[in-house]
């Protein structure tokens, strides 16, 4: 969910890289919509780097000490404190980290490539993103 949650909130590079370049591009400028498109792409590249770096830092302080301790306290209810739950619990918790982890490691290029492809839309090339 933090993933997705992430996710949705970098459409503002989408929304500005359209409204940048179909303004230049609308205004005859082509040369400025390249620019624009450029600076897009790269900024989209050095937030995605951010974003997936905090995420790689701050997902194992998070479930250690968020989720972790609320999903032992509920198994160890269900199943009267049992060793086998709590362990369980913990190695599903582990696997979320993981998973987080690798997802994280592809925020730079979807932010590209969400840059690129608003880009296009933008200067009127509605066919290349699908190519």
């Amino acid at each position: 969910a933090i993933c997705d949650a992430l996710t949705g909130l970098m459409v503002f590079i989408s929304v500005g890289t359209t409204n940048a370049v179909s303004t230049t591009f609308g205004g005859g400028d082509k040369e400025g919509a390249k620019r624009a498109a450029t600076v897009s792409v790269v900024c989209a590249f050095a937030i995605g780097c951010v974003v997936a770096l905090g995420l790689s830092l701050s997902i194992g302080p998070i479930i250690n000490r968020v989720a972790l301790p609320a999903a032992l306290a509920s198994a160890a209810t269900r199943t009267g404190g049992s060793a086998a739950a709590a362990a369980a619990t913990t190695t599903l918790w582990a696997s979320c980290e993981t998973y987080v982890r690798i997802r994280a490691l592809s925020f730079p290029a979807a932010l590209v490539l969400m840059s690129a492809q608003a880009s296009c839309l933008g200067a009127k090339d509605s066919a290349s993103p699908t190519l």
